[in-house]
């Protein structure tokens, strides 16, 4: 969905499965500054391609509150110039098996809090995990990242 130029667009429950196209999303929302997407829940499953994408300009966003986002050769979640509506947006699982060090979760000038109930992230790559520029809060409750990097396989060391 593109070009919304204000207004709330509200959807019910969706759910996507077997969505299979290397190059594409199976959800990608980019509008103006006005308006608002929200969704009762979101399911989004991926055989390949990227699950969600959200931006390009900001406006307010709501993906309800236990959305489950599966994605395969690429990026689970992307929000990149995004207003969360109502201040949160909440993950009950994002996963992603990621190829050519794609991040399975990318969170760019994001406004509000994102919650992630529970991640799994396998790839191959250095970029490959979760990268959070300007994302405002994020709270990652639970998963692991079991990354890749050529033959060898490393854990990820994060900052205490």
């Amino acid at each position: 969905m593109t070009g919304q130029t204000g207004g709330t667009i509200q959807f019910g429950h969706i759910g996507i499965t077997n969505y299979n196209n290397a190059a594409g999303t199976a959800v990608s929302l980019a509008g103006s500054a006005a308006g608002t997407v929200t969704f009762a829940d979101l399911d989004i499953a991926t055989t390949a391609g990227a699950g969600l994408s959200v931006g390009a300009n900001t406006f307010g966003f709501a993906p309800g509150s236990s959305s489950t986002i599966s994605a395969h050769g690429a990026s689970a979640v992307v929000m990149n110039g995004t207003t969360l509506s109502g201040g949160t947006a909440t993950f009950a699982s994002v996963s992603a098996t990621t190829t050519g060090g794609v991040a399975g979760i990318s969170l760019t000038n994001t406004v509000g809090t994102t919650a992630f109930t529970t991640v799994n992230i396998n790839g191959t790559g250095a970029a490959s995990g979760i990268v959070l520029n300007k994302a405002g809060t994020t709270n990652i409750l639970g998963g692991n990242d079991q990354r890749h990097f050529g033959r060898r396989h490393q854990q990820p060391q994060y900052p205490r």
